[in-house]
């Protein structure tokens, strides 16, 4: 905590940190900007209560402390369906324009996609059968995106618990992460568009090359073979490999053939014509 601790709110007297991990009632680990919990600080003023309160008569069970037996106890979900069921609660309490879809790339355990109506969307799984009560929340980011997909831990304490914490911790990470996925979605169609630019000038120049599209590069191969037709002997042939950089600011040339015909090639480079 880089600051004085937050006001207790009613909520906190249940939850574990999800940020950190840090156990209810604990202080947080200094990198966390969640805050307190407070689990702990609510049972030791029930065990403070419990030792100054007298003991029960012989015969009779002591009474169990306030508020114990209303404690908030995580959801086991254990089949597909059930999952389902509580990933619709996470979204009507998300908002009314969400609903819930199959993620398209999800094949280990129970998931469940959460798509609202601007088309933001979240996947839901759980990443441990032996932890059913534990969920990973994260960003349903698009697949060609190079950006790292954030995502939060939670307990599915109730789906009202879980929908807050999609909005409060996971919301603000995925619009940082969205729109550096546009950024980069941007950057990458604009080099496209120069990329295709380059390599079609030089297929033009190359008539019948070979366009070999390669990731964030253009290979363009021209082969010609030299033999007059119908002549025989040994293969004799002119070629050219072209390689355009990513965003066709570059050109990087190889040429082979016979040595008349590469020299004219590099005089020719050599001794451009003057326009």
């Amino acid at each position: 905590m880089t600051g004085p601790p937050r006001p207790w709110r009613p909520d906190d007297f249940d939850d574990w940190c999800e940020t950190c991990g840090a156990a209810p009632g604990q202080l947080c680990k200094p990198t966390c900007d969640t805050g307190y919990t407070a689990k702990d600080f609510r049972r030791d003023a029930e065990r403070r209560d419990q030792a100054a309160a007298p003991p029960p008569r012989a015969g009779h069970p002591p009474n169990p402390p306030e508020g114990v037996k209303d404690a908030a106890m995580p959801q086991e979900l254990t089949t597909q369906q059930q999952f389902d069921a509580f990933a619709d609660d996470v979204a009507r309490e998300l908002g009314t324009h969400c609903r819930t879809a199959p993620p398209p790339d999800y094949t280990r355990g129970l998931a469940r996609l959460i798509v609202e109506g601007d088309g933001r969307a979240v996947g839901l799984c759980q990443p441990d059968d032996e932890q059913p009560d534990r969920l990973k929340i994260y960003a349903a980011l698009p697949h060609e995106t190079q950006v790292q997909t954030p995502s939060i831990g939670v307990t599915a304490i109730s789906a009202r618990y879980v929908a807050r914490e999609i909005t409060r911790r996971l919301y603000p990470l995925h619009t940082e992460a969205a729109e550096l996925a546009a950024q980069l979605t941007a950057r990458q169609q604009a080099e496209i568009r120069a990329r295709g630019a380059v390599a079609e000038a030089v297929a033009d120049a190359l008539p019948g090359a070979r366009i070999d599209e390669q990731y964030r590069r253009t290979r363009i191969i021209w082969q010609h073979d030299t033999r007059p037709p119908g002549q025989q002997g040994p293969v004799q042939v002119d070629s050219v490999c072209v390689i355009v950089g990513a965003s066709g600011e570059s050109v990087t040339v190889e040429a082979s053939g016979r040595p008349d015909r590469v020299i004219s090639m590099l005089a020719a480079f050599a001794h451009p014509t003057q326009k």
